[in-house]
């Protein structure tokens, strides 16, 4: 058996006022080999950060002061434990396979008064309060093998992978004081404008493959596909208020949104590497990508906006070619050309 772990803790203040922070950072490795051809490990990271944000500056305001802060009252924290399980076994020099559990437990909290200007003077009054919670967890396998075809080397891999989340997201009124408070104030201020809470179960299976087939002694091609299973959901609501000149509320409206997105598909893509010398090799590589819909995309509070109805994830290409080798034991080099094409893009469409 062995292990490694490390206790960091940082605490400071920034060149600027308002930027202290202070972090506790744990991080544990540890291996256990049950015999020569079976092991199992297991690492975890803890993560503690306290920041106090001293705000933007303008062009102006950074040529009359860059040491400057307009910003007293903004905080940042977050709190985060990842950790990762991890069994490899070794049937023979041939045949591998390892099964990996792994999860994020974390919270991330944003204090303070944000403004469209940043020169915006702080009116000292409740602050903004946004708060994050991550709850992930996933497991993954993967089976190697080495064999031999039409007396040629051959490797193919096949995997499965299984992920699932549940993730909620909360904004609201935060207290009017300067201090490190992340409590939500409902009561204080029921009429705070910026109102918001949802969750987001999410779910994703795959399952994935590649083989190296290798053609002679200098060529080889590596296919490889990849099926995706995947369900985002997203469950809560936002409120609309609107005040009068005076600050008393003339509209509260909640809207509950429940939305439920499926989708299953299949990636491909295709590798080719050719050796004409030991010391040099060409390659290139296409595979289709994908990028879904997020949630983020797709939820708005701002009237001015409009979702369209027909919103679709984004489906491309990526392309890459190079060489890459070594100049005896001196120099080892790598070129190439790097392409990537989406369609669909997601972004603001201007009328």
């Amino acid at each position: 058996m062995s292990y490694y772990t490390f206790v960091n803790y940082k605490k400071g203040n920034g060149f600027r006022e308002n930027s202290t922070f202070n972090a506790t950072n744990v991080f544990t490795n540890l291996i256990y080999k049950i015999n020569e051809t079976t092991e199992v490990s297991g690492e975890f990271t803890y993560l503690n950060y306290l920041a106090q944000q001293a705000g933007g500056l303008t062009d102006t305001m950074f040529a009359e002061d860059p040491f400057q802060s307009n910003r007293t009252r903004n905080w940042f924290e977050l709190n985060w434990l990842l950790y990762n399980i991890k069994f490899k076994k070794e049937w023979s020099a041939n045949t591998r396979f390892s099964l990996n559990l792994f999860g994020l437990n974390a919270t991330r909290k944003a204090l303070g008064f944000r403004s469209n200007r940043v020169d915006q003077v702080d009116p000292m009054e409740e602050r903004d309060l946004i708060s994050g919670d991550f709850k992930n967890i996933g497991l993954e396998s993967r089976f190697l093998n080495k064999y031999t075809l039409f007396k040629k080397k051959a490797v193919f891999l096949l995997g499965t992978k299984w992920y699932l989340s549940n993730n909620s997201s909360e904004q609201g009124p935060g207290s009017s004081d300067a201090a490190a408070n992340f409590n939500f104030q409902y009561d204080r201020y029921p009429n705070y404008t910026n109102q918001s809470r949802y969750r987001y179960p999410n779910f994703n299976a795959a399952f994935f493959g590649e083989n190296i087939f290798y053609l002679n002694d200098k060529i080889s091609l590596t296919p490889g596909f990849r099926y995706e299973i995947i369900q985002t959901e997203s469950d809560g609501f936002y409120k609309q208020i609107n005040l009068d000149a005076a600050g008393n509320p003339i509209l509260n409206e909640t809207f509950e949104e429940q939305e439920v997105k499926k989708r299953a598909f299949l990636l491909m893509g295709l590798g080719v590497s050719y050796k004409p010398l030991a010391s040099l090799e060409i390659y290139g590589n296409i595979s289709e990508n994908y990028r879904s819909v997020s949630f983020s995309d797709i939820s708005i509070s701002n009237p001015a906006y409009a979702i369209n109805p027909n919103i679709a994830d984004e489906r491309g290409t990526t392309l890459d070619v190079g060489f890459r080798g070594k100049i005896k034991e001196i120099l080892s080099f790598d070129v190439s050309v790097f392409n990537l094409n989406y369609n669909d893009r997601i972004g603001f469409v201007h009328k």
